[in-house]
C-alpha cells in the first residue's frame, strides 16, 4: 500500500513538472503582492524582499522569483515559516498585449518575541555547552538581541550579548554588535587568556563571495598557568589593549558540482596605529581546501599560510622594527591532532623551555585519501571511512626561515575517519619522519572537532 501511494505521488510530481514546463514561457504580470501573518514587522522590510516579483514577465520567472523571495525572508532569521502561492482567482482577463495578470500571496509566521535554547558544540578536542535567550524582531526590522553563556569541558566560562539586524534591509548583509567576555587556555605557552571585547561586524555577499568587515577593541589579560613558565614568555603577559580592523573573504569555487569542491579563505588584520591601543601589527592569512570525490576514494588537499609583522600597514606605528615579533596572544602555533599530526600540541617552532614561543609566520599542508570500509560500504556509507594522510608544516619568527629544511615538521599515518552530526572524529596511527626540532607524539591518537587540516 505504501509503495503504491509513493508511486502515485511520483506520478503526480511528474505531471506537475510537465505542466510547468509547458507553461513556463507564458506571459504574465504580477498585479499585487499580498503578505499575511505579520504583526510586528515593518511593512517596508518585506515589501523590499518581494519587489522583484513585480518585474517578472513569464510564469516561470514568477515561480522562480517567488521561491527565491521565500528563501530571502527565511534568511532574515526571524520568520520560521514562509510560503507563497500564485492566486488566479482574482486574475484579470487577458490584456490587449496578451498578458495575464496574477496576484502573489505570502503566508508568513513570525518568531515568538522571546525564544531560547541550549546546545553543545565540539572543537579543539573539547566540548562547549551553551545557553541562550533571544529577543526576536524587537524593533520590527528583523533585528535580534541575544544573550549567551557558555562553559567548556575544561571549565572555561564565556558570556556574550549581541544585537544584529539586516543592513539596509538586505538578508545577506547582517550588521552585528557584540559585547563579550571569553576565557582561553594557551596550553602551548603555559598561560590563560581572559578577553573582554566590543566589536561591530558587517557581512556582505556579492556574486557568491562572502565578505566580512570587523572593528574590535579587546582588553586582554594573559596570566601564567604554571610556575615553570620561562621569563621569555612571562614578559609578554599582563594586560593589553588591542584595537583592530579586519577583513575576511570566503568563497567556494564549484558550488554546483557533486564531484569537485574548492573552498578558499583570506583574512587580513591591522591593529594599533591610528586605531589606538598598545598592540601594533599587521597580519594576513590564507587557506584552501580542495576535494575530489571518486567511486573508489575521496581525495582532499589542504593548505594554510600566515604572516604577521610589527611593521604594519598605514594604520600602525612607523617606528616599529621590521622583525619585531608579534605579541604572545597573536602568534601562530602549529602541531597536534587537529593540524600537523604526530607532534605535541602547538609545539612546532622555537621552544621556550618546555613551552612554545610561537611565530610570526607559518605554513601547513596536508594530503588525505578516504576509502570506504570493505564489504561495509552499503551499511556505513560515507559516515565512517578508512583514512590515509601525510601532513607537514613550519613556524618561524621570520618568513625567510619557514622553508629551511631543519624547521619543517612532517608525518604520515593511517586511521579511521567518522562524520557525526556535531563533530568529526579521527582515530589515527601517526609516524613523524621529519621533526624540525619539534617534540613528537607518534602512535595512536584521537581527535574530535570540526576544523581539521
Amino acid at each position: 500500500m505504501a509503495e503504491a501511494s509513493e508511486a502515485n505521488m511520483q506520478d503526480l510530481i511528474e505531471v506537475l513538472q510537465r505542466v510547468l514546463e509547458d507553461n513556463k514561457d507564458r506571459k504574465v504580470r504580477v498585479r499585487n503582492v499580498h503578505i499575511d501573518g505579520v504583526k510586528r514587522t515593518a511593512p517596508w522590510l518585506l515589501q523590499q524582499q518581494a519587489a522583484p516579483l513585480l518585474e517578472c514577465t513569464t510564469l516561470g520567472d514568477v515561480l522562480e522569483e517567488a521561491d527565491y523571495t521565500c528563501s530571502k525572508i527565511k534568511s532574515l532569521n526571524v520568520f520560521p515559516n514562509v510560503s507563497a502561492e500564485v492566486d488566479r482567482s482574482l486574475a484579470q482577463p487577458l490584456q490587449d498585449d496578451g498578458v495575464e495578470e496574477l496576484d502573489i500571496n505570502f503566508q508568513i509566521r513570525e518568531s515568538r518575541l522571546v525564544s531560547g535554547g541550549t546546545g553543545v558544540t565540539v572543537g579543539n578536542n573539547q566540548g562547549t555547552a551553551t545557553f541562550s535567550i533571544n529577543l526576536n524582531n524587537l524593533a520590527g526590522v528583523a533585528d535580534q538581541v541575544s544573550f549567551t553563556t557558555s562553559r567548556t569541558s575544561k571549565g572555561q566560562v564565556g558570556y556574550q550579548a549581541a544585537y544584529s539586524l539586516p543592513f539596509l534591509g538586505s538578508p545577506f548583509s547582517p550588521l552585528r554588535f557584540e559585547l563579550a567576555k571569553t576565557q582561553l587556555e594557551l596550553q602551548q605557552h603555559g598561560a590563560f587568556l581572559d578577553n573582554r571585547y566590543a566589536a561591530v561586524e558587517l557581512q556582505q555577499r556579492y556574486f557568491g563571495v562572502d565578505h566580512s568587515f570587523r572593528l574590535e577593541s579587546s582588553w586582554r589579560h594573559i596570566h601564567r598557568a604554571a610556575a615553570d613558565v620561562p621569563f621569555l614568555l612571562r614578559e609578554q603577559m599582563g594586560h593589553t589593549l588591542k584595537n583592530a580592523a579586519s577583513y575576511t573573504l570566503k568563497m567556494q569555487a564549484f558550488p554546483e558540482s557533486d564531484q569537485f569542491d574548492l573552498a578558499m579563505r583570506i583574512s587580513a588584520e591591522a591593529a594599533g596605529g591610528q586605531l589606538g591601543g598598545d598592540i601594533h601589527h599587521s597580519k594576513i592569512e590564507a587557506s584552501a581546501d580542495a576535494q575530489s570525490i571518486w567511486d573508489l576514494c575521496t581525495l582532499r588537499l589542504s593548505g594554510r599560510l600566515g604572516y604577521g609583522t610589527a611593521q604594519p600597514l598605514p594604520l600602525a606605528v612607523k617606528q616599529a622594527t621590521p622583525h619585531r615579533p608579534l605579541h604572545l596572544a597573536d602568534r601562530y602555533c602549529l602541531g597536534g591532532v587537529l593540524n600537523v599530526r604526530g607532534f605535541k600540541h602547538m609545539r612546532i617552532g622555537d621552544a621556550a623551555g618546555t613551552y612554545a614561543q610561537g611565530g610570526s609566520a607559518y605554513w601547513a599542508a596536508a594530503a588525505h585519501a578516504y576509502f570506504p570500509f570493505p564489504k561495509l560500504q552499503d551499511t556505513l556509507g560515507s559516515s565512517v571511512q578508512l583514512h590515509a594522510f601525510a601532513n607537514a608544516g613550519s613556524v618561524a619568527s621570520q618568513a625567510k626561515q619557514l622553508w629551511h629544511p631543519g624547521r619543517i615538521a612532517a608525518s604520515y599515518g593511517l586511521g579511521i575517519f567518522a562524520q557525526a552530526q556535531l563533530c568529526q572524529l579521527e582515530l589515527n596511527y601517526t609516524l613523524p619522519f621529519q621533526t624540525g626540532g619539534a617534540p613528537t607524539q607518534p602512535g595512536f591518537s584521537i581527535a574530535v572537532g570540526w576544523e581539521f587540516l
